[in-house]
């Protein structure tokens, strides 16, 4: 559990909604700014998947971008109502106060209220342990808006780059303020910069910071000139995760699990990519609502066109894995692919790449075609062709081409020889 904190008036309305992008200065000429809507935030929570997790640690950094998690949360009735409470509060701007009126009785219904004994899913231990509760559901409600906020407001900051191509770090300088906190205050940097994969705000249980955008205009006129490198706020620190016993570095300044930007894309792919992987061992299902969800995003359409990092795509049935040494049923589409297929197969739409999670189990055939490579065919109405590699070592599976195909072409290619049909669901 975080560090409790106690309530201030700051944390029970929801983070401020800024009106226009840049906040600050006027735009350049001939360039007119929109309001800053929050479709992109709650497109971001829309985007995540249920995940019941005990302990918040089990889901790390980068993977809370893809996930919705609450710890101890287990049931899905339980997870369900949280997450339509958050979403009412991300879509409608609904304050802690109201939050809190609306969700505390359905979760009591639930029976998910108070100090209960339970066992611990890892050990069996038996141990009084908290579920509901005035200062969890403050933590829920100040952490999923203000990653949601974040998240939407970067993209927003990315479709403005162009014309305000710096960020100012933002802190409310109070009593209440970090002392490393403070000191990143007025930093000037461009919006590319590193620093803003790690420290771009929040960096903490309840931070209240953000940034600024501005144009060279902006921060010549107030005097604010880009910093040559960050600010040094000390060496990063050892952190031992108490769920699972790993060593994470953590940099300094920054809570444990905040040092990642919600709205990097290329990121976001990779946490759905490797929480997809945990939960494809313990949990195919769960590893099939992953992937299903990373293509329903809208940053997969983004992905698709101007691609970056990796997404997971599809799962593979265990016995075909099996049947090429895969370990692990994921499989991912890699920049390179998701480039090189868009060449070849200009003709494949968003929705035609968003049947890939389904392919498997609407398959008419599934074939292996040497000992790393299996193909799937099918898809209902149409027929498409999903060519699946994995690696030497088995680790990594990667959809190497897709595109539509016709069943007198399939025809003719099982007429080849070293091929193997694994499944074959024709009538």
């Amino acid at each position: 559990m975080p560090p409790e904190i106690l309530p201030t008036p700051d944390i029970l309305a929801p983070p401020p909604r800024p009106t226009p992008i840049g906040i600050i200065g006027p735009p350049e000429p001939d360039q007119i700014l929109q309001p800053l809507s929050f479709t992109e935030a709650i497109s971001y929570f829309r985007g995540k998947i249920n995940v019941p997790q005990w302990h918040w640690t089990e889901v790390w950094q980068e993977e809370h971008a893809a996930a919705f998690v609450v710890a101890r949360a287990m049931k899905t009735e339980v997870i369900e109502i949280l997450r339509a409470a958050v979403d009412s509060a991300i879509a409608e701007g609904i304050s802690f106060h109201d939050f809190r009126r609306e969700l505390k009785p359905a979760l009591q219904r639930a029976g998910w209220w108070g100090k209960q004994e339970l066992p611990s899913p890892r050990t069996g231990e038996v141990a009084p342990v908290q579920l509901g509760s005035t200062r969890r559901l403050r933590t829920i409600y100040d952490t999923n808006l203000r990653m949601a906020h974040a998240a939407g407001r970067w993209q927003q900051l990315q479709a403005a780059a162009d014309v305000r191509p710096l960020l100012r770090y933002s802190a409310i300088l109070d009593g209440r303020t970090r002392r490393l906190h403070r000191r990143l205050h007025g930093t000037v940097l461009p919006i590319g910069d590193p620093f803003w994969s790690h420290y771009y705000p929040p960096n903490g249980w309840h931070c209240r910071c953000t940034v600024v955008s501005l144009s060279r205009t902006d921060a010549a006129h107030y005097g604010w000139q880009p910093d040559e490198t960050p600010p040094y706020l000390g060496p990063d620190r050892r952190w031992t995760n108490p769920r699972t016993g790993g060593h994470e570095t953590v940099p300094a300044g920054i809570d444990p699990g905040f040092a990642f930007n919600p709205g990097q894309a290329s990121r976001l792919g990779w946490a759905r990519d490797w929480l997809a992987h945990k939960a494809a061992a313990a949990d195919p299902a769960l590893a099939r609502a992953v992937t299903a969800a990373a293509v329903r995003a809208d940053d997969f359409a983004a992905f698709l066109a101007n691609p970056a990092g990796h997404v997971p795509v599809m799962v593979l049935p265990a016995a075909v894995a099996a049947a090429i040494g895969a370990k692990n049923g994921t499989v991912v589409l890699s920049a390179e692919s998701a480039e090189k297929n868009r060449r070849n197969h200009p003709e494949l739409t968003l929705e035609e790449y968003r049947l890939l999670p389904g392919l498997p189990e609407n398959a008419q055939l599934i074939i292996k075609d040497g000992d790393k490579t299996v193909v799937i065919v099918g898809g209902g109405n149409r027929w498409y062709w999903a060519a699946v590699k994995t690696t030497g070592t088995g680790l990594r599976n990667f959809l190497t081409s897709f595109r539509r195909v016709s069943p007198e072409r399939v025809a003719r290619w099982l007429e080849r020889d070293g091929i193997d049909i694994l499944v074959d669901t024709r009538s």
